[in-house]
């Protein structure tokens, strides 16, 4: 898997959606099967991160899961 590529796309991604974009980190952490991406930003910004009723986070970890399982892995996404 090209994780600097996966981690590049949901960084981009996601600083497009939020007001402090220079704040939004994603740190990648490996699991038995597949990555877990741990994504930080401005508190300010993580109701525009999770978006109204989880619909934000849920289609940018569509995306995630659709991209990580051309590799044959499995995606998690974590706010913190």
């Amino acid at each position: 898997m090209n994780l600097p590529k996966t981690k590049d796309l949901l960084k981009t991604m996601l600083q497009k959606l939020v007001d402090n974009p220079e704040k939004i980190t994603v740190d990648t952490i490996p699991f038995h099967n597949g990555m877990m991406f741990e994504i930080d930003g401005e508190k300010t910004d993580k109701g525009k991160l999770v978006g109204k009723n989880g619909r934000t986070v849920a289609a940018v970890r569509t995306l995630c899961v659709a991209y990580c399982a051309r590799e044959g892995l499995k995606c998690q996404i974590l706010i913190k």
